[in-house]
C-alpha cells in the first residue's frame, strides 16, 4: 500500500520497532502523547539517548495527527529527515536516539494489542485457565481499546462462598472443585471473553461489548453456574455457591484497569455481606440503563435460600425469563449416590413466576 494510500487511514498506535523499549505498543486516542525520558512522560522511554521529554505526538481539530519535536538534544527524524513538525499517517517511521517507532493503523494496533495479550502459554496449574497476570494484560489492553470509540466494558469477579470452611471440613475440596468450575463458568461467557483465576477462591470474568442488561444476565449465570457442582461434606452433598461483583463503564479517557477492579472487589465483598449466592453491582451513569430490580432467572439452592440481586442506583424493569440449569456435576472424591429426591423451593413466590414464564 503506498503512503498516499494509507493517508487515509486512521492512525491506532505506535510500536517500538527498534531500541531499549523494543516490543512495547501504544495505542492513541484524542489525546496529545509526550514520549521522553521524564517520569511524566505519558509514554516513557528508558533510551539513554532520548531527552526527558523529547517529542510530542497530538491530533488537530481533523483528526490528523502531527509529529513535533520538543527542543531534543539528538533531534527527531520521521524517516531520514530530521523534523520541526510534521504530519505522520499508519506506516510512517520516526527515529530519535537509539530508538525506532512505527505509527500503526487502528486495525493494525487492535490486532497487535490482541495477539500479545492472548499469546502466553502460562495456565493456572489448578483451574487449567488464565492466569491473573495474563488476565490483567488483557484488561489494559481493552480498557485502552475501549477508550476512543467508548465501547462498553464490564467485569465480573466470582468468589467463592465459605470456600475455606469447606476446605477445613474437607481438605482438598478447592483443588478438586476449581477445574469443573472453571470448565462451567468458561461455558457462560463468548469466545472473544476472558476467564481467568483471580485469587485462591476466585474467578474474574473479562466481558466485551455486552450492554448493561446482558452483562448482567452474564453475571447471574456465572453466580448460579458454579451451585451445579456439588461437595461431600461429612455425608451431606453441598453446592459450591458464590458472591459476584459487577462492574460495567463506558470506554473513556481517564478509565483504568485498576478502577475497574477496584468497583468489581467492592461490589463482590457488598454481594458477600448481603449473605452471598447473590450478585451485587455497579454502572457507571454514562453506561446506565434500566435493569431488573429482582433476580428471578436463576433457581435458589438449599443452601442459602431465594437468589438475590443488588442494584445500585438503576431503574427497574420486570423480572427476567426463567433458564433452565445445566447439569450437576459431581466431583470424584465425594458422594456419588446420585439420588437427591425432588427439589424443594423455599420461595413459593419466585416457583409461581418460574411456572408463569
Amino acid at each position: 500500500m503506498s503512503q498516499e494510500d494509507r493517508s487515509l487511514e486512521s492512525v491506532g498506535g505506535i510500536v517500538v520497532v527498534e531500541g531499549p523499549d523494543s516490543g512495547l505498543v501504544v495505542p492513541l486516542d484524542e489525546r496529545p502523547m509526550v514520549l521522553g525520558r521524564e517520569t511524566g512522560c505519558d509514554v516513557r522511554l528508558v533510551d539513554p539517548a532520548a531527552s526527558r521529554r523529547h517529542l510530542l505526538l497530538a491530533p488537530d481539530n481533523r483528526g490528523r495527527w502531527f509529529l513535533e519535536d520538543l527542543g531534543s538534544s539528538n533531534g527527531t527524524y520521521l524517516g531520514d529527515r530530521r523534523i520541526e513538525r510534521e504530519p505522520v499517517v499508519p506506516g510512517a517511521e520516526i527515529s530519535l536516539g537509539e530508538t525506532r517507532l512505527r505509527v500503526l493503523s487502528v486495525d493494525e494496533i487492535q490486532g497487535s494489542l490482541r495477539r500479545r495479550t492472548t499469546r502466553a502459554a502460562k495456565r493456572d496449574p489448578v483451574a487449567q485457565i488464565c492466569t491473573r497476570e495474563l488476565f490483567e494484560m488483557r484488561l489494559r489492553t481493552e480498557v485502552g481499546l475501549a477508550a476512543p470509540k467508548g465501547g462498553i466494558i464490564s467485569l465480573a469477579v466470582v468468589e467463592l462462598d465459605r470456600a475455606r470452611e469447606l476446605e477445613a471440613r474437607a481438605p482438598g475440596t478447592l483443588v478438586r472443585v476449581l477445574p469443573a468450575i472453571a470448565l462451567l463458568l468458561g461455558g457462560v461467557i463468548r469466545e472473544n471473553e476472558l476467564l481467568a483465576r483471580f485469587g485462591d477462591d476466585s474467578f474474574a470474568a473479562l466481558l466485551l461489548d455486552q450492554n448493561p442488561t446482558l452483562a448482567y444476565v452474564t453475571a447471574e449465570r456465572l453466580c448460579t453456574g458454579t451451585q451445579f457442582v456439588r461437595v461431600d461434606v461429612g455425608g451431606e452433598s453441598v453446592p459450591i455457591t458464590a458472591s459476584v461483583g459487577l462492574a460495567t463503564d463506558k470506554g473513556r479517557r481517564d478509565l483504568t484497569a485498576d478502577e475497574l477492579i477496584e468497583r468489581a472487589l467492592g461490589q463482590a465483598r457488598l454481594a458477600r455481606e448481603a449473605g452471598g449466592n447473590c450478585v451485587s453491582r455497579w454502572v457507571h451513569v454514562s453506561a446506565r440503563i434500566c435493569l431488573p430490580s429482582v433476580s428471578s432467572d436463576v433457581l435458589p439452592t438449599e443452601m442459602e435460600g431465594p437468589r438475590k440481586t443488588r442494584i445500585l442506583r438503576t431503574a427497574s424493569l420486570g423480572p427476567a425469563r426463567t433458564t433452565l440449569p445445566p447439569p450437576v456435576l459431581r466431583i470424584p472424591g465425594t458422594n456419588e449416590s446420585g439420588d437427591e429426591g425432588e427439589r424443594t423451593d423455599p420461595d413459593p413466590s419466585s416457583r409461581k413466576r418460574r411456572d408463569r414464564g
